[in-house]
């Protein structure tokens, strides 16, 4: 009887990779866009193409930290949001990717406030 060999790979995922992803997931959720960055025209606006969102990887081993930068609306429930998108984030980068999440920061760096919403008083 011949035993099978079994070969054995492994699989690494680049933290550019993990980046893309994670700035993918974050545009999807509801609210959420990318926070304008000025260039020498100013901001991003006219360009007709949206930006993702800004997104950092550490990867060490298999495990990544994420820090993603969000433009949210404004009022909202902020800490329901970036809850959220911490939960989507971490869920999907791992079901995608492989690589497990330790945890995901999302920092606020901008507040979108809707026309709607402004009064005058």
């Amino acid at each position: 009887m011949s035993q099978a060999t079994q070969a054995t790979g492994r699989l690494t995922v680049k933290e550019a990779a993990v980046e893309k992803t994670a700035a993918y997931l974050a545009e999807q959720l509801e609210g959420v866009s990318a926070t304008n960055r000025l260039s020498l025209r100013g901001f991003n606006s006219g360009t007709g193409e949206r930006k993702r969102p800004k997104v950092e990887v550490e990867i060490s081993g298999n495990i990544a930290g994420i820090t993603v930068h969000l433009a949210l609306p404004y009022p909202a429930p902020l800490r329901d949001l970036t809850e959220k998108a911490r939960t989507h984030i971490t869920t999907e980068v791992q079901r995608l990717t492989g690589v497990s999440v330790s945890w995901v920061d999302v920092r606020i760096t901008q507040l979108h406030i809707s026309s709607s919403e402004r009064t005058l008083q």
